[in-house]
């Protein structure tokens, strides 16, 4: 399998293609000024479009996001027709200090309507509360950052910590979970005035693109943000835990926006030979 990626000078996604033997992929994608996704589509290996998404955003007066819908299209891809649409809603409930500092924002889920080809159903449009972000200011710089996702009926608390360079703009953000476990690190790099690359760096700031997602008692669930070979990561990221976490016997591996190896036999291979040398359980989610 060969992953080939573009990605403007912000650091977004503009072309994703994935070839392997009999399968081609591409997706583009395209942005607004604020660096928000505006459209993604996936087409096959004879350009027929396959699904696609087009967003649209609102802003408030401040400029921060107040609402977004996301309208996913499936067709066929012979007739070409639409076959089944799934709209999703968010509203983003902003909260202002006296300076116009933004100090919570409450992102809330519409229940999507769906429609296929063979019958049409509505959901109620219930508002559900997907996460709640509050942030703190010293002298009028954000110094720290609370997440908490309400997702799924569970709370885990992200803290976010920052640093600054001599112009008083974010160069590093550090991410500890609730238990004070680090994450991961956000590095910062500045292209234009207030538009910039965001590059998550793993907790041992050897490798981009992972994270630590939890950690309790002796299982670490860890993740992939990044398109990326995981196992040339594996091993760091095994060592590292368990150097830090001796206690840990069980990963478990989130794949999100890694390259999909879950059916490929090396990994498996590799995998099963790192839980025999380190003595652990590994298990992949795709």
């Amino acid at each position: 399998m060969k992953i080939t990626i573009e990605k403007d000078k912000y650091g977004d996604v503009l072309r994703h293609l994935v070839q392997d033997i009999d399968y081609i992929r591409e997706t583009i994608y395209k942005y607004n000024c604020q660096g928000d996704m505006t459209s993604r589509e996936t087409y096959n290996e004879d350009g027929v479009l396959l699904d696609s998404n087009t967003i649209y955003n609102e802003y408030d007066n401040v400029g921060n996001l107040s609402y977004k819908k996301d309208t996913f299209l499936i067709y066929d891809g012979i007739s070409k027709n639409i076959i089944r649409t799934h709209v999703s809603e968010y509203v983003y409930d902003n909260i202002y200090d006296d300076n116009r500092l933004l100090i919570e924002v409450t992102s809330s889920y519409l229940s999507p309507v769906v429609h296929d080809d063979l019958k049409k159903t509505s959901n109620q449009l219930d508002k559900i509360v997907s996460y709640k972000e509050k942030f703190y200011y010293h002298n009028n710089l954000l110094v720290k950052k609370e997440h908490i996702d309400n997702q799924m009926n569970r709370k885990p608390v992200y803290i976010s910590t920052f640093k600054y360079g001599n112009t008083n703009k974010i160069t590093e953000e550090q991410v500890c979970l609730e238990n004070g476990v680090l994450s991961h690190y956000v590095l910062y790099k500045y292209i234009d005035n207030n538009r910039y690359c965001k590059t998550i760096i793993g907790p041992s700031r050897t490798h981009h693109g992972w994270k630590i997602d939890s950690l309790n008692d002796d299982t670490c669930v860890i993740s992939f943000k990044e398109k990326c070979c995981i196992i040339e990561l594996m091993e760091d990221i095994i060592t590292y835990i368990l150097t830090t976490y001796p206690m840990v016997r069980e990963f478990i591996v989130s794949l999100n926006d890694a390259e999909d190896y879950t059916y490929n036999e090396l990994i498996q291979k590799k995998l099963s030979e790192y839980q025999d040398v380190h003595n652990v359980k590994i298990s992949l989610i795709p």
